[in-house]
């Protein structure tokens, strides 16, 4: 995929165009629906769900229905999994529950991948794309598609924090001078290596406050760290 389909999905103005994004990003790679989740787990009070998608209006009534997501092979994986899963009819049937695919195939249901990010503070991205077609037998074919939706998913997490309305507004967030200094060179593409000779600092410090501040920001790597520091004005 070029830059420009990540920026339209990261830099969308608001929920609408972030939809399209999203979209367009799927039907350029010959998918058909997309749909990402985001789910804060909160003490003692039921999560919050923020989802994005695509569904055909005739099957949204089977779409979110928990029971069936209860015993859907891909959802229950997904709870757990922190790599992508491929899926197709057999998947279900291995699972004994092919009437579920059953119902969803009329809809180009048919095969997909799904991922999930899970994030600290309770917090779980899960991203989907799905199509009628079989996904491709060639190994490196398969392993781009696999590579550019991960880093879709990085982009879509933070433009759906940025976007989506919260029950709840998020918690401050405190960087210390080093961490937000350690963030902004990893922003312009700086390596911890490279880092830790501009500070004077060694490799390992480097590490310690990037590992801080993706604590801090409850983000799962560097990179998303970085831009959700920036959203922030943090950095």
């Amino acid at each position: 995929m070029l830059p420009d389909d990540y920026a339209r999905v990261r830099e969308a103005a608001d929920a609408d165009a972030y939809k399209a994004g999203l979209v367009a990003f799927a039907n350029r790679m010959d998918f058909s629906t997309i749909s990402t989740i985001l789910v804060i787990e909160r003490l003692q009070r039921p999560a919050e769900v923020i989802e994005v998608h695509n569904t055909p209006d005739a099957f949204l009534g089977k779409y979110s229905d928990s029971a069936g997501s209860k015993r859907d092979p891909v959802a229950r994986r997904l709870q757990q999994m922190n790599c992508p899963i491929l899926w197709d009819q057999s998947t279900y049937a291995d699972d004994k529950v092919g009437d579920l695919w059953e119902e969803q195939a009329p809809y180009d249901y048919h095969t997909g991948v799904a991922m999930a990010l899970h994030l600290p503070n309770g917090k779980h991205f899960y991203l989907g794309v799905d199509r009628r077609n079989p996904l491709p037998s060639d190994q490196i074919q398969l392993t781009r598609i696999l590579a550019d939706l991960q880093l879709l998913a990085v982009y879509a997490l933070e433009a759906t924090q940025r976007l989506l309305p919260r029950t709840e507004p998020e918690a401050p967030i405190y960087l210390t001078r080093r961490e937000c200094e350690v963030l902004h060179w990893t922003l312009l593409g700086k390596s911890a290596w490279a880092i830790a000779q501009i500070c004077g600092v060694s490799e390992n410090t480097i590490h310690w406050h990037v590992q801080q501040a993706m604590r801090k920001l409850s983000c799962e790597n560097k990179l998303s760290a970085a831009l959700k520091a920036r959203d922030r004005g943090l950095i």
